[in-house]
């Protein structure tokens, strides 16, 4: 290793510098921080220091993540010759795309015309109601899966984890999202 010379960073390492650091700030407040910073951080969008950029960005990595395991459970069914888990996976197929239903209406909640308050408690509380549907949604995928005795691949489960990871941030994030206005110094919108 070697050391840097330069005393001062230029102002887009500073910038990124400090965005980190908002986002780390975001997810401490999350049960999976490091999937937090991780799933955001992909994304290769801006940050800014504004937690409902950091919430949307959550939100866009979820549906992300759900989006890419929908196709898993059909993959599964084709390569299966077990009657109970394929029963199983076809519940996982209209769950799964009942939590991205959800998760779209939390984007809908969030579209508001000029002047209107884009975090009302009604808008936060419904949000918070779909994120969860989400998650219950995956979860009784699992136990299907679980009570009819089937076996899936271990993969499966780990993206299926992998979303309800994502899903948790998005809802400690949002759960949190005063008190993160308050710490960045900013009036919640």
């Amino acid at each position: 290793m070697y050391a840097r010379r330069v005393t001062e960073p230029p102002e887009s390492e500073e910038l990124a510098s400090s965005s980190v650091e908002s986002l780390k700030t975001v997810c401490a407040v999350t049960r999976y921080p490091n999937s937090c910073f991780s799933s955001i951080s992909s994304l290769n969008k801006p940050l800014t220091a504004n937690p409902l950029n950091f919430f949307n960005l959550s939100l866009q990595a979820t549906v992300r993540e759900l989006s890419n395991l929908t196709s898993l459970p059909k993959e599964l069914i084709s390569k299966s010759n077990d009657k109970p888990t394929e029963s199983a996976l076809k519940d996982c197929i209209s769950l799964f795309d009942e939590a991205l239903s959800r998760l779209n209406r939390s984007f809908e909640l969030m579209k508001v015309g000029p002047g209107e308050k884009v975090l009302t408690e009604m808008n936060i509380s419904d949000i918070q109601t779909w994120i969860s549907a989400a998650m219950t949604d995956q979860d009784t995928c699992l136990e299907g899966i679980s009570e009819m005795g089937s076996t899936v691949p271990y993969e499966f489960k780990v993206k299926v984890q992998k979303s309800q990871e994502c899903m948790s941030n998005s809802l400690a994030i949002l759960n949190n999202i005063q008190s993160l206005f308050d710490k960045f110094g900013l009036t919640m919108p």
